[in-house]
């Protein structure tokens, strides 16, 4: 709901207010407290590297094939189709491992498979979205999520993750909570997908706005269908995430780069979908410890 009420509030106040660049900074802060914290040498943990690299494929089956098909059916030349293909080559959102922080969920694999869709996109996204968008700016709202959202505060919180250790866990977790609304109300802005009925998406516009709002929770459905019990397989709650996640802010922005402001329709409605998973993981994962400690064990949330 802070989501969804950020996003209002930033398109009510309409672009301008809270640029990229400082989105950018504000997921930044938020990846920084979340990777500090995390247990030491969270990034040598071989187990955790093989649980990332499942995160990884089913995020690129439950999210990108599932995307690309939507955008193939609708038309690759429509806006709405352009939208969707791009939601299909973005990698997950860089707010992920904060995210996952939020709600609780140890966030050590869930960076590290953030990491490893990043290092992926490096080459294929920015080649992808010119093909998409037929424009060569598309690929700068990239590097700066990529650099200023992820890469610099990761390597920063590693550094650093000593001091950050020190600071109380609910001090923590207000901050990134608040940089993440923050950072909402930007998008609400920069995305504002208001005045909707005069925007040509060569589609139906009930269609589009369908199935760009079920989009995430879809996508964790399948996440939580690919995903299979082992010694290495992820638990419910990241297989959700990891299916269900693109990075919405990204597609939304490199089509706006791109001049093609209809195309990023798909994306800032995408955001209001992640919201809503969000919600469902959490309230799910709030059951499940709940019945879980009535009978002494522990949650599968948490495992």
């Amino acid at each position: 709901m802070g989501i969804i009420l950020a996003l209002i509030l930033g398109a009510a106040a309409g672009p301008g207010i809270i640029g990229l660049p400082a989105i950018a900074f504000c997921l930044g802060v938020a990846t920084f407290l979340t990777i500090g914290g995390l247990e030491r040498n969270w990034h040598t943990n071989k187990r955790n590297y093989r649980i990332a690299l499942k995160l990884l494929v089913i995020n690129l089956l439950a999210g990108s094939l599932l995307m690309a098909m939507v955008g193939v059916a609708i038309g690759v030349e429509t806006p709405a189709g352009m939208g969707f293909l791009a939601l299909a080559v973005v990698p997950v959102a860089a707010g992920i491992p904060a995210y996952s922080n939020a709600l609780g969920i140890p966030a050590e694999r869930m960076s590290l498979f953030a990491l490893l869709s990043y290092v992926a996109a490096l080459v294929v996204t920015p080649v992808l979205l010119g093909l998409i968008f037929k424009s060569d700016s598309a690929w700068k709202p990239l590097l700066l999520t990529m650099f200023l959202g992820l890469i610099a505060p990761c390597a920063i919180g590693i550094l650093t993750s000593g001091w950050v250790r020190r600071a109380p866990v609910r001090a923590r977790r207000a901050v990134v909570i608040s940089a993440l609304l923050v950072a909402m109300a930007g998008l609400g802005g920069v995305l504002d997908p208001s005045g909707l009925n005069s925007v040509d998406l060569g589609a139906p516009l009930l269609l589009v706005i369908g199935l760009a709002l079920l989009r995430a929770p879809i996508g964790g459905l399948i996440g939580t269908l690919l995903n299979r019990k082992s010694p290495f397989a992820p638990t419910f709650a990241e297989a959700a995430l990891a299916g269900g996640f693109k990075n919405c802010a990204l597609a939304g922005a490199s089509a706006i780069a791109a001049g093609l402001p209809a195309a990023a329709v798909p994306g800032a409605l995408g955001i209001v979908s992640e919201a809503a998973l969000l919600g469902i993981v959490g309230l799910i994962g709030h059951r499940t410890k709940a019945s879980d400690g009535a009978n002494s064990s522990t949650g599968r949330f948490q495992q």
